[in-house]
């Protein structure tokens, strides 16, 4: 991707919140309103907030919405491919 000109930026969380990585790395660290990047790629199987067993919507929701950039998850589309 970055052959291709695009700045690629990974983020990786150690529990099941990525709302904080998304928040601390993906909007200009001057004006904190602009989003830093194009687009999100997510490794994961699990949902933005939560894991297998529980999952915070209306955080993830938010967090995403204050992005407005496409997200997409990658895990479906091994497991569509295959």
């Amino acid at each position: 991707m970055e052959s291709r000109g695009a700045k690629v930026v990974p983020i990786f969380a150690g529990g099941l919140d990525f709302s904080g990585p998304v928040d601390k790395f993906y909007f200009d660290p001057i004006r904190r309103d602009i989003p830093f990047v194009d687009c999100v790629v997510s490794l994961t199987g699990f949902a933005l907030v939560g894991g297998p067993a529980r999952q915070d919507h209306p955080k993830a929701i938010d967090s995403l919405k204050r992005l407005n950039v496409p997200y997409m998850v990658t895990v479906p589309l091994v497991f569509q491919t295959t």
